[in-house]
């Protein structure tokens, strides 16, 4: 019988059976553990933009010229543009710190101790 460690691993499965996971099969740092975060982190933020541009265009499309409705819709609609861009603008300057931090921190081969 197998068992497996699920403190290891970070998983979501959005709706439509979309499943989201970390790069990695175990967390060996906390980096890693911050880089699977960051990957369901924005997964999410990409759902929830979709959903709220969604609403703001079916909220624009029966609004039947009402002009309130049609503001309502224009201000959500608007919003998911601007969540989405502040979210490629984050994942832009993770992936641009994850270089830098990568360069700074080369891997290091462990050294075991001969027995004496």
């Amino acid at each position: 019988m197998k068992t497996e460690n699920y403190m290891n691993k970070i998983a979501v499965t959005l709706p439509g059976g979309t499943s989201v996971t970390s790069p990695a099969t175990g967390f060996n740092n906390l980096g890693d553990l911050f880089s699977g975060l960051a990957n369901i982190a924005f997964s999410i933020a990409g759902f929830l933009m979709l959903s709220w541009f969604a609403w703001g265009v079916f909220q624009y499309i029966f609004a039947g010229g009402d002009k309130a409705a049609l503001e309502k819709a224009r201000t959500r609609i608007t919003w998911a543009v601007v969540g989405f861009f502040i979210t490629m603008l984050a994942f832009a300057i993770s992936q641009f710190a994850e270089g830098i931090f990568e360069q700074v921190n080369p891997t290091v081969t462990p050294v075991s101790v001969p027995a004496p």
